[in-house]
């Protein structure tokens, strides 16, 4: 993952420096009259004295070859057992267990019977309660 997030950025990189604008790889240097420095993508006014030098700007492109790390058999036992967790949780989240959801539809019933709770607190398990069915039971 790390080799991807490292070639991602090296390709955003060099996908910028190709985009720079052709035509302003002229840059001008000067110093005017009072010695300040300038730099600009147009020459300099015409004055006497004052002296002025082209750069070149020209980008670079740098090619860089990221290799991307080889796992050992024990890493790659691990990333297989881990993939083949996560497939069996997704294939049984899609299946409904009956007898839990049978349970959970119990206790909604059982909920809504028990004059021991308060008015809100019935509400706040019924809600909890319909969540985890509707979680559980397709």
């Amino acid at each position: 993952m790390r080799a991807r997030s490292l070639l991602l950025i090296v390709t955003c990189l060099l996908a910028g420096a190709a985009s720079i604008d052709a035509g302003s790889d002229q840059v001008y240097r000067w110093v005017d009259k009072d010695g300040k420095v300038h730099y600009s993508s147009t020459p300099p006014p015409a004055t006497p004295g004052i002296q002025s030098h082209k750069i070149d700007v020209t980008p670079q492109v740098i090619t860089m070859v990221v290799p991307v790390p080889q796992l050992s058999p024990q890493q790659r036992a691990v990333d297989d057992r881990q993939k083949t967790r996560d497939k069996a949780q997704a294939d049984h989240a899609g299946q409904a267990d009956p007898a839990q959801c049978a349970e959970l539809q119990s206790q909604l019933v059982q909920v809504g019977q028990d004059a021991s709770l308060t008015d809100a607190a019935r509400a706040r398990k019924q809600r909890m309660l319909l969540g985890q069915i509707q979680n559980a039971c397709p």
